[in-house]
């Protein structure tokens, strides 16, 4: 990443990154859905040396911060569960994860956000908000449970100033933002990994600008290099959309998302 940050400085390019996203693999945390779940939100040794603020301040960039969900009771809970946060479980695939408590998600998120800030984010990302909503009991079955556990990320998101994205959000979801301003974007895209056709955000984009959000693509490769060229990987045969950086570009950027 240092390096990264060094050669697009050298470039003349860093200035133009607004926000730096770290994805699913920079806390620690066990296998769960698909992704790992959180145990706890901080770079660590082995891999990091620094904190997340250092590390921000190095690059020169703010970050864009992700939380697919938490670990539960199976996979080892919790750093926050130590904290007085309380979580609801949840199942999908087999596999376990929590959300906070819905009665202690405002103050949940004041604190991880007071942190975030504190070490450099200024977005937060939400994933998996389709298996969340689906496969929590409790925000299914208990009324308002679900859009309270949303209102209060939304109430530290605007008291710390950060905006937030929903990722695999359903149309609840988008439709429940409309009481959450500090939702600004969401992901209209599929993953980028799954296929190369995430250009094809038209549809649900319609829905976002309905709703007064930017919908935003997944990330994509800025270069090609000569071996996939040669090869035709990452992306398969030449024709897949994924291969045409330009083509990416241009739909990054006309989404205005994030």
């Amino acid at each position: 990443m240092l390096a990264v940050a060094k050669g697009l400085e050298a470039d003349g390019l860093l200035s133009a990154v607004r926000t730096w996203q770290l994805d699913d693999w920079w806390y620690p945390g066990p296998p769960s859905v698909y992704v790992h779940c959180v145990q706890n939100w901080t770079l660590q040794p082995p891999a990091f040396t620094s904190t997340l603020g250092e590390l921000s301040a190095a690059v020169k960039t703010p970050w864009l911060l992700y939380v697919p969900f938490f670990c539960g009771d199976e996979n080892g809970g919790n750093v926050y569960e130590k904290h007085g946060f309380r979580f609801v479980q949840g199942v999908k695939d087999k596999a376990q994860f929590a959300e906070p408590h819905p009665d202690d998600s405002e103050r949940f998120y004041d604190y991880l956000f007071e942190y975030g800030v504190a070490n450099g984010m200024q977005g937060f990302e939400n994933d998996f908000l389709n298996y969340n909503l689906l496969s929590v009991p409790m925000f299914r079955k208990v009324y308002d449970s679900s859009s309270k556990w949303l209102r209060g990320m939304n109430a530290a998101g605007l008291k710390h100033r950060v905006p937030i994205q929903m990722c695999m959000g359903l149309p609840s979801d988008l439709m429940a933002s409309l009481e959450l301003d500090a939702v600004t974007n969401y992901r209209a895209s599929t993953d980028y990994a799954l296929s190369g056709e995430n250009i094809d955000v038209g549809g649900s984009a319609l829905l976002a600008l309905g709703l007064g959000l930017r919908p935003s693509k997944d990330n994509f490769w800025t270069r090609r290099p000569e071996s996939a060229i040669e090869t035709g990987k990452p992306w398969g045969d030449r024709g897949n959309p994924g291969s045409n950086c330009v083509l990416n570009a241009m739909v990054a950027t006309l989404s205005t998302g994030p």
